[in-house]
């Protein structure tokens, strides 16, 4: 079996830096054009890559130098920036104490959030394997005629490494492309920002066997099955199945 995994690797912070600075307003290009009126609503739609660059403006815009050589090349290519010489002399008003400890009480939210989400996944796998109804019951949350052990949703959270998957602001992803000899399939955990899909599809012929009439065309059909769950405080919601072909 050949098994090919493909991952979304860590991307560097510097690069998602330069990245997240097109997809919200950080050009001002003066102090005095720079708001920290956050409310908790509006920092709630952001990922928690944006939520600590937010929260460090706030102190760049003080002057303050950062150690963090990421975050001092970021800030340092910013026209509005001039560093101070020494943090001490930084002071914050309220207003923007109370800004960041709002932050920080979201990044935290989105943390536990995504901690219990994955947790979830695993208890899931776990549950498949030892054939614990009560657990899957309880994830899953299906009507009496349609609670079964889905073998595949069993391989997807099996071959894919939960522990393995890495985030580009607010997306995750761990797929995993098994070609058995007869036909090829993909198995996926992809995250969004409310949502995790587990999806298993069915992509076609085998490299081996797509230039040979040996294999029945069954094999050359191509289908898709997703497991769709909400992100809440309380971990995953089960949503619905959805597929095609």
């Amino acid at each position: 079996m050949n098994l090919k995994c493909i991952f979304i690797n860590h991307i560097s912070l510097c690069t998602l830096l330069v990245i997240l600075s097109t997809t919200y307003s950080l050009h001002a290009q003066n102090k005095k054009s720079f708001s920290t009126n956050y409310s908790e609503e509006s920092l709630s739609k952001l990922s928690l890559e944006e939520l600590a660059l937010r929260r460090n403006e706030i102190l760049a815009r003080k002057g303050y130098t950062f150690t963090n050589p990421l975050y001092n090349d970021y800030f340092t290519n910013q026209k509005w920036y001039t560093p101070t010489t020494t943090n001490t002399n930084i002071t914050l008003t309220s207003t923007e104490n109370n800004q960041i400890d709002l932050i920080k009480k979201v990044e935290l939210q989105k943390k536990e959030m995504r901690a219990k989400s994955i947790k979830d996944l695993k208890d899931l796998r776990n549950a498949l394997n030892t054939n614990d109804y009560n657990t899957i019951n309880r994830i899953l949350n299906l009507p009496n005629d349609e609670r079964r052990i889905d073998q595949q949703l069993r391989k997807t959270l099996n071959v894919c490494d939960i522990d393995d998957i890495h985030w580009n602001k607010s997306e995750g992803i761990y797929e995993a492309s098994i070609d058995n000899g007869l036909n090829t399939r993909v198995y996926t955990i992809k995250y969004s920002r409310t949502q995790v899909i587990l999806s298993y599809a069915q992509t076609g012929a085998s490299e081996l066997s797509m230039y040979t009439y040996e294999v029945s065309p069954g094999y050359f059909s191509e289908s898709i099955t997703l497991y769709i769950f909400d992100i809440t405080e309380n971990g995953l919601k089960f949503k619905k199945i959805d597929g095609a072909g």
